[in-house]
């Protein structure tokens, strides 16, 4: 589909998605020239603690010297940037003078309360969001995310044995301590299993229980190392469901969401926009909601018939395909 195209990938450097992103991408013809948003180095976080000017001066203007770079020396039919959350006019400028002939595409897979990138719309052909309410705010479209290869073809639910009624996967932040420990407790008090890895860096745990911010009654909820993906797939086919708690300030859907319902598992969510999706099935999706928390234990009973997850669409490569082949399918 994309046979000889050359295409300038750069999007954040996040667990493995951009290995995915390259290598799909690369599946479907396309000879891939990877960027990094911005090169994270212990010198680079600590540089940019101490002065935003310097650590644009140091860390962001070269790495965005070396994207010029590649793009004067390549002529590239595509421009795929994701987030592009250091970048600004001046750079989108320059890069679509050495790119002339190049498609520009801008995707955002955080919410524009994270990363406000409304001044760089006008220089792309293609610009989607996963968020729902920033796609209705901003007139752009609304392209949700998708699952990688690890969670799909899995066994179906109700031909596999299960070891956990629930469980979490998932870095530290927001509301989901509280979530994590109510399901906890009423999971626990209903006979059920509850599997959790909350994430968090061994810092960042320490400076929250020092300053009282978590308390040392809850630190069985946390993990100060992080989970590889073939481990998080493994969870999720040993798991009847799985808690998703998106971070409260986005309306789009998780990765997470994707990833569950790819692998052939029941979702908890606390994002209601699910409902308005039309592989939404109140089945194989629980939403509660964060604010007042419930609990239906008749949902982790496995259903007798067959489940279907309408989510095909929602793989890599039907996601790529839509934002190179078939733009407008949304």
């Amino acid at each position: 589909m994309l046979e000889d195209k050359r295409v300038l990938l750069v999007a954040p450097n996040f667990y493995i998605y951009h290995n995915e992103l390259i290598k799909e991408l690369g599946s479907m013809g396309a000879d891939v020239t990877f960027f990094s948003e911005v090169e994270h180095t212990l010198y680079s976080r600590i540089l940019s603690k101490v002065s935003a000017r310097y650590y644009h001066k140091m860390v962001v203007a070269p790495h965005q010297s070396k994207v010029i770079a590649a793009a004067k020396a390549k002529q590239f039919d595509y421009v795929f940037i994701i987030r592009g959350g250091y970048f600004d006019e001046a750079f989108i400028t320059l890069l679509r003078k050495q790119c002339s002939d190049a498609r520009f595409i801008l995707y955002q897979w955080d919410s524009i309360q994270q990363n406000d990138y409304r001044a760089l719309i006008p220089f792309f052909d293609d610009v989607s969001t996963f968020d729902i309410e920033d796609a209705d705010r901003l007139k752009i479209k609304y392209r949700p995310l998708f699952y990688i290869s690890q969670y799909a073809n899995f066994t179906a639910i109700t031909k596999r044995v299960t070891e956990y009624d629930l469980c979490f996967v998932g870095a530290f932040h927001s509301d989901r301590l509280e979530v994590v420990k109510f399901f906890d407790q009423h999971l626990k008090a209903n006979g059920r299993v509850f599997y959790c890895h909350m994430y968090i860096t061994k810092l960042a745990l320490l400076t929250r229980l020092l300053t009282g911010k978590i308390k040392l009654r809850d630190v069985k909820y946390f993990k100060t190392y992080a989970l590889g993906v073939d481990c998080v797939a493994d969870l999720y086919q040993r798991s009847s469901a799985v808690l998703d708690v998106e971070l409260n300030i986005q309306s789009g859907l998780s990765i997470r969401t994707f990833e569950v319902l790819g692998s052939h598992t029941k979702l908890v969510t606390t994002n209601r926009y699910i409902k308005e999706h039309s592989f939404y099935d109140p089945d194989i999706i629980e939403v509660i909601n964060r604010s007042q928390l419930d609990y239906n234990d008749h949902f982790f009973n496995v259903s007798e018939r067959p489940v279907k997850f309408g989510v095909n669409e929602y793989s890599l490569p039907e996601w790529l395909a839509n934002i190179f082949i078939k733009p407008n399918c949304y």
